[in-house]
This record gives structure tokens, sequence and C-alpha cells, in this order.
């Protein structure tokens, strides 16, 4: 028996069932929408969302063969079974990563079930499934591609002047930081907030963010340092993107030398590939991977996720530091915290020492390397930086920038870390 006939009698064997209870559901949840009070409404929609995920995420992965075999067909006018599946089962949003898993990535918000979602924000669909899968499973979208949110962070507060200058002038805000204390005065000078983000202010004590002890007791017997990148592809303006030296993962690989040769530490540099494929997949992708590599490496005090930005193409912003032209960088944090309050199903216990930890390197960097970093960027979703209380997204230059002046960037940020670790920084 071909494939073929072997999918078509597939069809009618177990695809209007699973459908006809996904639209039950779906069904229900529009009358309760309609009568019910909002809590009650929530309720319903966190039991409809995990009933479409079960369902959904079971019955692919009974049938991933089907399903690989469906994803990779090309439209066929002459199968129409072909087409009614697809348009009735989110297939797209299933990640075949293996013979083994196969991931559920969300409610496609083209096939109208978007609805179910527990958070959806003007067209982007957002889907913890974390009951359902091996450790967590979900998608956000890019952190800080956005060329408006992107350029503002690059030149907000941004001053000019000698190096001497400069660094009394950033040494005025930190003293003014300091001594008041003040979570506005925080938030005007040294973060930029994007416009769908909110601020806790019960995590955002300046007292406790300022004086964080995050110093380690270094130990080059074990690995104490992971750095790693979601989007290991991200090129520069002159990438050979054939060559993975020329890629983040090439900057990754010197970052980790510097840190290793100049500065003692032990450090796992893992450089596997998350960003092929659908590209909004690769947190989701990475996520199990990095808690593997944590749990199989318990010594690991600090973990790296290093990007490049993306900002608009008339953009070239460099910066001098001891006479080498070199890009900037942008400390980023996910704050699970939108505008109408927390996300909880993106609760991050590391998050206060997330933000410590950022801002204490900014810190030290304004006072030594003045202009080298851009204003912290804060965002509402995650960004896998639960997963270790010294966690930073380094977003590293941007598209504009080369190769040499994102690897130059590695000596001063190895500098930064190492003051934050060894405790030097204030």
């Amino acid at each position: 028996m071909t494939n073929e006939e072997t999918h078509s009698k597939n069809y009618l064997s177990f695809i209007f069932i699973p459908i006809f209870f996904i639209l039950l559901f779906y069904v229900v949840y529009l009358a309760g929408n309609v009568y019910l009070s909002r809590q009650t409404k929530t309720k319903l929609t966190q039991f409809f969302s995990s009933a479409v995920t079960n369902l959904s995420n079971s019955f692919v992965t009974r049938n991933a063969a089907f399903f690989r075999y469906l994803e990779n067909s090309v439209p066929d006018y002459s199968r129409p079974m072909d087409t009614l599946v697809k348009q009735s089962i989110p297939v797209s949003n299933f990640v075949f990563m293996d013979d083994a898993n196969v991931y559920f990535a969300g409610l496609s918000s083209e096939n109208g079930l978007s609805a179910l979602s527990t958070e959806a924000n003007d067209g982007e669909v957002f889907s913890d499934t974390q009951s359902s899968l091996p450790g967590e499973a979900y998608y956000e979208e890019d952190e800080a591609e956005d060329e408006n949110d992107s350029t503002t962070a690059l030149t907000q507060h941004a001053y000019s002047g000698t190096q001497k200058e400069m660094i009394s002038h950033n040494q005025s805000l930190i003293n003014q930081l300091k001594s008041s204390l003040s979570l506005d005065y925080l938030i005007e000078n040294f973060y930029h907030v994007n416009d769908k983000t909110g601020i806790d202010t019960n995590i955002f004590n300046v007292e406790k963010l300022l004086n964080t002890d995050l110093s380690i007791q270094k130990d080059s017997n074990k690995p104490q340092i992971l750095i790693y990148h979601t989007h290991a592809n991200e090129w520069f303006s002159d990438s050979d993107k054939s060559n993975k030296d020329d890629l983040m993962l090439g900057v990754g690989r010197y970052l980790a030398k510097i840190l290793t040769e100049k500065y003692g530490y032990n450090v796992i540099h893992h450089e596997g590939i998350y960003d092929t494929g659908v590209h909004k997949y690769a947190y989701m992708k990475a996520l199990s991977k990095i808690k593997a590599i944590l749990k199989e490496n318990p010594s690991i005090v600090a973990v790296f996720d290093l990007h490049r930005d993306g900002v608009g193409n008339d953009k070239h912003t460099t910066v001098e530091v001891n006479h080498v032209k070199m890009a900037q960088i942008m400390f980023f944090n996910g704050v699970s915290y939108n505008k109408s309050g927390p996300i909880d199903n993106l609760y991050n216990p590391n998050l206060q020492s997330n933000l410590a930890f950022s801002l204490q390197m900014k810190l030290f960097a304004m006072q030594k390397y003045p202009n080298f970093t851009k204003t912290i960027f804060l965002k509402n979703y995650r960004y896998n930086m639960h997963l270790a209380k010294r966690y930073s997204l380094v977003e590293v230059g941007d598209q504009n920038n080369t190769v040499e002046e994102a690897k130059n960037a590695m000596v001063p940020l190895a500098a930064i870390i190492d003051a934050v670790l060894s405790g030097n920084s204030k």
C-alpha cells in the first residue's frame, strides 16, 4: 500500500472526532464569554485552553508521521481532504523536532481559535502549555527587534563629551539614584520600557536591586558560566553566513575565550542552533536543552544569552573603548508583566535577581566605559530568564555593525561580567 493510500484511509479514521470536540469547546467558550462574570470567564478560558491543548497535543503526537507528511505536502486541489485537515487542525503550531518529540507551540490566530489562548495582544498569540509537555513550551515575540523601540533605547539619555565628562555625568546619575532610591528616577534614567510592559513596584525595589550581592566564589575546576544563543544565526553587515564564526555563535566563542583565558572562569559555550525553521519557536526549542545543561552542571551560577539587535538600516552606531571601535551592547530583561498586571503563567522566581544583575552591570559600565551600554530594555515576557538568578540577555550591536565591531565589544563586556561576579563593581 502506498503512503498516499495509507494517509487517505487515516483521514476519516481520526480527523472528525477531534475537530468536533475542539469546535464544541469553542462554542461553549463563546457562550460563556457573553453571560459569565470576568473571573468565571478567566477560569473557563484556562480550562478550555488546557483541554484543547491536551487534546491537540495528544492527537498530533500519536499521529506524528501523518502530520509530518501533511506539513510537508504541497497544496493539491485533487486531494481536498489535505486542505480540510490543514484548515481544521493547527498543524503549523507543532514543532516536529525529532522522531520522538512533537511540541505544541500555541493556538494559531489563523484557525479561529485564538480566543482560547491565555494572552493575546495586537494579533500576537501566546499560549502556555506547561501541563502537557516535558518541561515547558511556549513562544514569545522577538525580544527587541522593533525598530522604534530599539532606536529609542539606542538614543535615550545619550550624553556626549570627553570621556572624563561622560564619566562625571554618569556618576552624578548613579549618586542621585543611590541617594534617592526613587523608582521613578530609576525608570526614567536607566531603562527603556516597551509600551506593552508594566512595572511591578514590589519587584523594582531600588535598594534591593542596588545592593543584592551577586558575587561568586570562583572555581576553575567546575563550569560556572554558561553562554548560549537563542538566535545563533543572527548575522552582521559583513558576515559570511556560511561561517559560524561570523555569526552570533562566533561572538559567543570569543567572549567565552576571554572569560576563560583572561579571567580564569570555567565556561561552557553551548553552540546549539534554535533559530532555524519558524523563528518565533526559538525560545521554546532552547528551553529544554538549557534546562538539561543546568541540571547536568549544577555549579553553573551565571547564564548569558547573546543576541544581535535589529534597528533601522540607516543606523550604524559604534563607540570607542580604549581607542578601539566597537558595537554598543544592551542589557535586556523580560519582566513577566504587562499593562494589566503579572503574566501568571510566566512566573519568574528569579526576576528581581535578574534585574539586579543587569542593573549592576550597567552601572559599572557607565563608570568604566561610558556610552558602551545602551539603556536597559524591559519587555513584558520572560525569555527563559527564570532559569537562573544571574541570567542576562545581552544584545550585541545590530545588523549594521561588522563582525569585528561585535567581537571587539566582548573585551569590555567580559570585564563588566567579571567585576560583578567578583564583587568589584561597586
